[in-house]
């Protein structure tokens, strides 16, 4: 396991709070940590974790087991599991079923061994995953990102809605609030700033960074 985890390995030193996966910059994990005090671990391709393969997925489940997080976060890649994937699928004539058995070995397992070890998950509801995934009762969250202080890269306007599943309870009646003031326009997340989508920017983002975190 030290070895699949890398530099993060000194992590399993201490109690770890929380794991984000399939994450990039993991913006949420760093600062739960720099609220708490414990340490988060963040998993993904950048990372060294290639959960597309076996023993990457046999490594996330074990090391949820051995370390009991009190939160998992999935950060779903937009490339298979977008709300444009449905469409790459027919147009690039692949096969749906294969890539719906790829994408539930990675998450649902691990997800519902979190919920049995009484820990809790969260994960964006945009992504196609939720088609495909089995997660038992969750709170379904909208909260307005401009009210987080989310803004669109390109144009500095604020952006507005999102969803979140949820586990906890009371995590998800403090983001409940996070709701527009009406007071501003909003803008869309679309195009390119310095050749990188708009929005691939914004997915290092997340709405509970500036948020109530302090109850993570």
């Amino acid at each position: 396991m030290r070895d699949w985890l890398g530099p993060q390995a000194s992590a399993l030193e201490s109690p770890v709070h929380m794991i984000e996966v399939f994450t990039d910059h993991a913006p949420l994990a760093r600062k739960v940590s720099e609220r708490t005090g414990k340490s988060s671990i963040i998993l993904g391709l950048n990372h060294g974790q290639n959960f597309n393969r076996l023993q990457g997925r046999r490594w996330l489940m074990y090391l949820i087991a051995v370390v009991r997080p009190s939160h998992v976060r999935f950060s779903f890649p937009c490339g298979c599991w977008g709300p444009w994937s449905r469409f790459n699928i027919a147009v690039a004539n692949q096969n749906p079923q294969f890539c719906s058995r790829e994408r539930k070995r990675a998450v649902s397992e691990a997800w519902q061994l979190q919920r049995l070890l009484r820990g809790h998950c969260h994960a964006p509801l945009t992504s196609e995953a939720w088609s495909e995934i089995s997660v038992g009762e969750v709170f379904d969250v909208r909260i307005d990102m401009c009210s987080v202080g989310m803004r669109c890269p390109k144009t500095n306007i604020p952006v507005k809605p999102t969803r979140i599943m949820i586990t906890m309870k009371e995590l998800a009646d403090r983001l409940s609030s996070c709701r527009c003031d009406h007071k501003h326009g909003h803008a869309h997340l679309e195009g390119k700033l310095s050749q990188i989508n708009v929005s691939h920017r914004c997915r290092s983002h997340s709405p509970m960074e500036h948020g109530p975190t302090h109850i993570i």
